[in-house]
C-alpha cells in the first residue's frame, strides 16, 4: 500500500519551470542544502550490497485477535512493530521483532478509554504512542507497556486528518492539502495547533479555486528524527522541518536537472485546465497529454541519522529512488530498483513505512505473494516466504 491518498492519479508529474524560477528559488533558500537530482539516465536496476549491514524478514504470525486487512502506517519502537490499519480492521496491532503478537491496542466504543474512529497515530519523545480520534475528540497515550496512561479530551470541533504533535511541547501540525484551513479569505494546507488543536499558526496558502480539487497529497506527509517534526508534500521540492515554536524551516531544496516539475504547478498548470480536477469522470488520457515530459518529487522522505530515501518521478512517468548520505552531502544511488546480490539475494523493498534514525534501519511491510517476487531463489529467505504467500512480512533494512 502506497503512502499516498490517490485524490487523484499520480500522473500529476510534471509541467515546466524556467531556469529563471530555479535560480530564484536557490537565492531564495541559501542557507538550506541543495540536493542535485538527475533524472536523465536513471539505471533500471543498481546493486547496494556495499553500504548494506543486514536484511532482516519476520514473518506476522497473526492470531485472531491480531488480524489486520491493511497497513497505512507502521511504526517501531523498543522493539516492537506497531501496525496502524484504520481503514479495513480498525485496529492497532502490535508485534513484536519475531513477528509474535503482543496486543490489540484498540477498545471500540465511546468510553474514557474506548475510540470510535482511528484518524492518526504517532509516537512521542518518551516512546509512548498516542492515537487521535477526530470523530470523538480525544487523544489517548499508551505508555511504554502498552496501557492507557492518560486521555485527552479536546474542546476542539474540527476533524483533523494528519496531525502529530511536536515533540517536547504541547503543540501540533497538522496538514489538510486542498481541504485545508480557511482564514482571511485564503486557504492553507499546514495549520500550527495550541493544546487544545486550535490553529495558531497557517502555512502553505493556495488559491480558493483549489479547494477541494483532486491533486494527490500524502497519506503520511510527517516524519520524525532526533525529536525533529519533518514534512514534505507531493510535487513540492522542499524538506521542511518545524521548530518546536511552530516555524515552518527549509532544510533540503531537490533540484530536477530534467526538465523539472514547475515549482508553481498550481497556477501555471491545475488552474488553467481545472476542468481535469474538479470532475469525477477523470480523463486519464487528458492528464498524460497536459503533464508529460518533465521529473520532480514524488515522496514520502524518509531519513535517519545518516540516510534518506526517498522517491521522484522521471519524465516517463516512472518512479525511481535516490539514496542521499547526510555526511557526506550526495546521492550515493539512484535508480528504480536496488538489490543486495552478496548475502541475500533480493531486491530490496521499492517502499519503506518507517525507520529507526539511530540504527539507519529502513523498514516495511508487504504480503507474502509481493516479497517473494523480491526473492531470488538463492535467497536466505525464499524457502519460507514460497510457503506462506498468505502472510504479512516485515522487512528491515540496516545500512551501514
Amino acid at each position: 500500500m502506497k503512502n499516498i491518498k490517490i485524490l487523484c492519479i499520480a500522473i500529476l508529474f510534471s509541467c515546466s519551470t524556467s531556469i529563471e524560477k530555479i535560480d530564484q528559488y536557490n537565492k531564495d533558500n541559501q542557507n538550506i542544502n541543495s540536493i542535485i537530482i538527475d533524472g536523465n539516465s536513471i539505471l533500471e536496476t543498481i546493486d547496494i550490497s556495499n553500504i548494506i549491514d543486514t536484511i532482516r524478514i519476520i514473518k506476522i504470525k497473526e492470531t485472531e485477535d491480531g488480524l489486520f486487512g491493511g497497513v497505512e502506517k507502521l511504526f517501531f519502537t523498543k522493539e516492537k512493530y506497531v501496525i496502524f490499519d484504520p481503514a479495513f480492521s480498525n485496529k492497532i496491532v502490535i508485534y513484536n521483532t519475531k513477528g509474535e503478537f503482543i496486543k490489540n491496542l484498540v477498545k471500540t466504543g465511546a468510553g474514557p478509554e474506548e475510540m470510535s474512529k482511528l484518524s492518526d497515530l504517532w509516537i512521542n519523545e518518551n516512546e509512548e504512542l498516542e492515537v487521535y480520534d477526530n470523530y470523538l475528540k480525544k487523544i489517548i497515550i499508551y505508555d511504554s507497556n502498552l496501557n492507557v496512561k492518560e486521555t485527552k479530551i479536546l474542546k476542539n470541533s474540527n476533524y483533523f486528518g494528519s496531525i502529530v504533535r511536536i515533540p517536547k511541547t504541547s503543540q501540533y501540525i497538522t496538514y489538510s492539502g486542498y481541504n485545508g484551513f480557511y482564514k482571511n479569505n485564503e486557504f492553507f494546507k499546514l495549520a500550527y495547533l495550541d493544546s487544545g488543536l486550535n490553529e495558531k499558526k497557517l502555512f502553505l496558502p493556495y488559491s480558493n479555486s483549489l479547494n477541494r480539487a483532486l491533486i494527490s497529497i500524502p497519506t503520511s506527509p510527517f516524519f520524525i528524527i532526533n525529536d525533529t517534526i519533518g514534512f514534505t508534500q507531493n510535487f513540492d521540492p522542499t524538506v521542511y522541518f518545524i521548530s518546536q515554536n511552530g516555524n515552518l524551516l527549509k532544510k533540503y531544496s531537490l533540484i530536477y536537472s530534467n526538465n523539472p516539475f514547475p515549482l508553481d504547478f498550481e497556477n501555471e498548470i491545475v488552474i488553467p485546465n481545472l476542468k481535469y480536477f474538479n470532475s469525477e469522470l477523470i480523463d486519464f488520457e487528458a492528464i498524460k497529454k497536459l503533464f508529460s515530459g518533465y521529473s520532480g518529487y514524488s515522496g514520502p522522505w524518509l531519513e535517519t541519522s545518516k540516510y534518506a530515501i526517498f522517491n521522484s518521478f522521471d519524465s516517463k512517468y516512472a518512479t525511481f529512488t535516490s539514496i542521499y548520505d547526510n555526511e557526506q552531502k550526495e546521492i550515493l544511488f539512484q535508480a528504480k530498483y536496488f538489490s543486495e546480490t552478496i548475502h541475500y539475494h533480493m531486491q530490496i523493498p521499492p517502499y519503506f513505512y518507517a525507520t529507526d534514525p539511530s540504527e539507519n534501519r529502513f523498514i516495511s511491510i508487504y504480503e507474502g505473494y509481493n516479497v517473494l517476487l523480491l526473492l531470488k531463489e538463492s535467497s536466505p529467505f525464499y524457502e519460507m516466504v514460497k510457503n506462506d504467500i498468505d502472510s504479512y512480512y516485515i522487512l528491515d533494512v540496516k545500512l551501514k
